[in-house]
């Protein structure tokens, strides 16, 4: 009986003081998490948290957590000031990685380049294969694209673009092909800001707009 207790206690949704829980593990989102953060705070504390979010006991420290996955909700809940409902499950780094990938793919399905960049980082984190494509729902061949884009994208001018959630996986890749076998600096493709008002796809297509636009010839 108290076997049965304690399991039907983990599997129910807790009150969980927010000050107790570590904001851990890899980003998977490009963009700050504080963005449309007021908007969510407002709805939860109009209607309450409708969904929890998934914690793990922290595997060091006594009666803490990490966040496996409900990041943006958890930011909003802690500027209400009241306890943030979730599940605890203990979990192994493989098993919280999968979590939130998953999570994530059924939620709001990350563009291209915002799963390519997580899986670089599980990659560099020592996770193998099959637990980067199972976390990303992705076969051998598409993390395979996915590295070629890392190769030939630095970070910096990935998170100066951003999600691009409507560019695919071929035009990054394709991109990432002319740039390698050209031996071009991405750095030095549209340097300058990009303006304000520009959405991310639409700063994607002012890059490729400067790489196709040919250099002015040097004076002298």
């Amino acid at each position: 009986i108290r076997n049965d207790l304690r399991t039907l206690g983990s599997r129910s949704v807790q009150d969980i003081d927010p000050a107790l829980i570590e904001d851990t593990g890899l980003k998977d989102r490009l963009g700050p998490l504080d963005a449309d953060l007021a908007e969510l705070r407002d709805s939860i504390a109009r209607q309450g948290q409708q969904v929890p979010i998934l914690l793990r006991p922290h595997p060091r420290l006594s009666g803490r957590y990490q966040v496996v996955y409900g990041r943006r909700r958890l930011a909003a809940i802690r500027g209400l000031g009241t306890p943030v409902k979730a599940l605890i499950r203990t979990l192994s780094d493989e098993e919280a990685v999968l979590a939130q990938g998953q999570e994530n793919n059924l939620r709001k399905d990350p563009s291209f380049i915002e799963k390519a960049l997580f899986a670089g980082d599980l990659e560099d984190a020592g996770y193998d294969a099959r637990i980067v494509q199972d976390a990303l729902n992705v076969n051998r061949s598409h993390t395979s694209h996915m590295r070629k884009v890392r190769e030939a994208f630095p970070r910096a001018v990935i998170e100066r673009i951003g999600a691009a959630p409507s560019i695919g996986w071929k035009r990054w890749y394709e991109l990432a092909a002319r740039l390698i076998e050209q031996k071009i600096d991405p750095l030095s493709i549209h340097p300058e800001d990009f303006a304000a008002d520009l959405s991310s796809d639409q700063r994607f297509e002012a890059w490729v707009k400067a790489l196709q636009t040919p250099p002015p010839p040097r004076k002298g």
